[in-house]
């Protein structure tokens, strides 16, 4: 009896011994599954980081340049007004006061006793345009209603102002046209009517006798 007893336990020592040492191997095995895949996870996320610094350097050059060009055209859009400003717009103008109908201008011309005819023909380079100015002046000139007032006459070209008394400043001509209502004459296409004047436009196309202030 002892000697099958103890065979009987050597037996069981060596099968649990085996069984820990079946466990021991197994554990090994699953511990550098995690590691593998760190490292995976690493190195996919390395380029994604390059990629995008990459797209930031090459914004600020795109945006350089539109602001370039944008400044560009503001300094001759800017450049081409001061021209324009300073050499082509005429340094004086008429400006007409409250505009009104016809019918309130006359009753302002009738109870005005100045009245000054004014024919600008600065910058004009038609010369029929030009010519037609004038004769509108001398229309209105020879109307009827001019006959009771104390009519002045003024043009203005490129040579200076004209008055009846000879040349003159530009700023002298338009100061004068204060003192009373003023029939201002220019190129263009229309007429209005205002609480200090009449604004005659005239072009190119123009009947003779066609300005003037007639008295029915």
């Amino acid at each position: 009896m002892p000697d099958s007893f103890s065979l009987q336990l050597i037996f069981m020592a060596k099968k649990k011994t085996r069984k820990k040492k079946t466990a021991k191997k197994k554990e090994p095995k699953k511990a550098p599954e995690p590691k593998a895949v760190k490292k995976e996870v690493v190195n996919e996320k390395e380029p994604a980081l390059q990629e995008p610094m990459e797209k930031k350097e090459d914004a600020p050059e795109k945006g350089t340049g539109l602001k370039t060009i944008v400044f560009a055209i503001l300094f001759v859009a800017v450049a081409t007004l001061a021209v324009y400003v300073l050499f082509i717009q005429p340094t004086e103008k008429f400006v007409p006061g409250t505009e009104v109908d016809s019918e309130t201008f006359l009753q302002i011309f009738d109870s005005t006793e100045n009245v000054y005819i004014f024919m600008d023909v600065r910058g004009v380079t038609d010369p029929d345009v030009k010519h037609n100015i004038l004769q509108c002046g001398v229309d209105f000139a020879a109307s009827s209603g001019m006959g009771p007032k104390n009519a002045t006459y003024f043009s203005l070209g490129d040579e200076g102002c004209i008055t009846p008394r000879g040349s003159s400043e530009d700023s002298y001509c338009f100061n004068e046209l204060r003192k009373g209502v003023a029939i201002y004459i220019h190129e263009g296409s229309a007429t209005s009517y205002h609480s200090n004047g009449i604004v005659v436009g005239v072009g190119s196309d123009y009947s003779l006798g066609t300005c003037g202030i007639h008295r029915s």
